[in-house]
């Protein structure tokens, strides 16, 4: 099969790839609707027909031959490409179709929404990007890790950071009591 003979019988416009993955995702079950020649005068049986599927965690060693399996580009993921690897998200959120894109988090998280928020944050960075430091903790995040303030207090509520332009392309980091 190719996909250039996927057609929609409805409007006898061409399927694309990702609407036929989208049509098969899930599958459980197929059914054959049949149209008998009028003049065939014998009975009429369809036989030996299957849906191979795969499962990468059974470990059987079967080879399922009529599986499709994927190299895949960076990013993508999947027996036929379909998932975005972790670290990426597809953007607009759609099943298929769309591209995975890399998660812009700074090196403070490997996961991201469908939006491209950064989810868990580390190192003691937070924000949509983990590009901001946590109260308490000063540095430039999109550089290093955010490191405690060494104000003098010693209780965390006591401790907190400001930056203020040192020029026009650098920020030195200040801690005040608050």
């Amino acid at each position: 099969m190719f996909p250039q003979q996927f057609v929609d019988d409805q409007t006898g416009g061409l399927i694309t790839r990702d609407d036929l993955l989208l049509v098969l995702t899930n599958l459980t079950s197929l059914l054959v609707r049949v149209h008998l020649n009028t003049s065939a005068q014998r009975q009429i049986r369809l036989n030996s027909v299957s849906l191979d599927v795969i499962d990468s965690g059974s470990g059987s060693g079967v080879r399922a031959v009529a599986v499709e399996t994927c190299e895949c580009p960076w990013g993508y993921g999947g027996t036929s490409c379909e998932a975005c690897l972790p670290g990426f998200y597809r953007v607009g959120g759609v099943l298929f179709g769309g591209n995975c894109m890399q998660c812009e988090c700074n090196a403070h998280s490997t996961q991201c929404d469908i939006n491209g928020v950064c989810e868990g944050c580390t190192h003691n960075t937070t924000g949509p990007h983990c590009d901001q430091c946590l109260p308490g903790f000063y540095s430039d995040p999109t550089k290093d890790d955010c490191q405690l303030c060494p104000c003098p207090l010693t209780e965390r509520s006591n401790r907190s950071v400001s930056p203020y332009p040192k020029s026009s392309s650098d920020e030195v980091h200040q801690c005040f009591t608050v």
